[in-house]
């Protein structure tokens, strides 16, 4: 069996594990490696840190094109991408209508339609210029952009990316929720990632999907909610209407070889529904593992064998 060796830190507001085959001493500077990258992102991209670029990028919102680091011209250039191929399902600029529902949810409220409105006017992706090739952004005066639903998808290709220049073709990366695997581990033929199960602690499998070369991305609506007349309200808001979905849906995830795109497309399922997502996994070839309120299962993937207190259909 072979040695494998580890890292951990913390980014993207997860715990990150790097896990790759050698010695501590062979593999030290390959993870400092991609370590090193991950602080570069969370660093340009983190709407927390008042300095980075995306904060001081939503500050000069309404003066015009404004410069910013290649990987944010570029994520935001995907970004782009991902919101034509959901119809506007994924949308960066939904932080105005986010801002308004978390206070919201936390206290268990429901804001007004007039707030809704206020928040909805500087939302679309029509309020977002970028010049990709020229490494500048200009968002209308009030429009913010959020990078949270698909930063740890570009952050885990970049890792992928500089694994493979160093030669590693077998390799675990867990960003919380976005998984990337290379080859498979020891004499294996395939790595099993869990899928966690919404209803059930942090830990606990909905089901288990045997991957190699890809990426298993999940998005859940179970973390933050609340009851209100019988309605559920979560913290993944319709950029489209406003308010948080009621797709009926507690978790999805992709299975697809770009981590980028499962991660996008995670997000946009739980506010477009199973029906939309399913379109999407076909279409682009990705596998898909639904997981509805009731507790049941749904699976596109052959691969995935639900938890021994679940039923998987497909």
């Amino acid at each position: 069996m072979a040695t494998w060796s580890s890292m951990r830190f913390s980014a993207f507001g997860t715990d990150c594990l790097v896990r790759v085959p050698g010695h501590a001493d062979e593999t030290r500077e390959v993870l400092a490696a991609v370590r090193d990258r991950a602080m570069t992102i969370h660093g340009e991209m983190s709407v927390f840190d008042p300095v980075s670029a995306v904060s001081r990028l939503n500050a000069s919102s309404g003066t015009g094109l404004t410069a910013v680091p290649e990987d944010v011209a570029r994520i935001l250039a995907r970004a782009s991408e991902m919101g034509a191929v959901t119809d506007g399902a994924f949308d960066v600029t939904v932080g105005p209508l986010a801002s308004l529902w978390k206070p919201c949810i936390r206290e268990g409220r429901v804001p007004s339609s007039e707030e809704i409105m206020r928040a909805r006017e500087s939302v679309g992706w029509e309020h977002v210029r970028v010049d990709e090739a020229g490494r500048r952004v200009a968002l209308d005066a009030g429009t913010s952009v959020d990078l949270g639903g698909i930063a740890k998808g570009y952050a885990a290709n970049e890792f992928e990316r500089i694994l493979r220049d160093n030669g590693i073709s077998d390799a675990l990366l867990d960003l919380g929720g976005s998984v990337t695997v290379l080859g498979a581990p020891d004499e294996a033929e395939a790595w099993s990632v869990g899928i966690q199960d919404p209803l059930a602690p942090t830990g606990v499998a909905a089901a288990q999907v045997l991957v190699s070369d890809t990426s298993v991305v999940t998005s859940g609506t179970n973390e933050r909610f609340f009851v209100r007349d019988g309605i559920r309200y979560h913290h993944v808001v319709d950029p489209r209407t406003g308010s948080p979905t009621q797709t009926g849906l507690l978790g999805v995830t992709f299975i697809g070889p770009d981590a980028l795109v499962a991660d996008a497309l995670a997000t946009a399922a739980l506010v477009a529904g199973a029906a939309d997502a399913v379109g999407w996994a076909r279409s682009l070839g990705l596998e898909l593992v639904l997981v509805f309120e009731d507790g049941g299962v749904v699976s596109t993937s052959p691969s995935v064998v639900a938890s021994p207190s679940r039923s998987t259909a497909r």
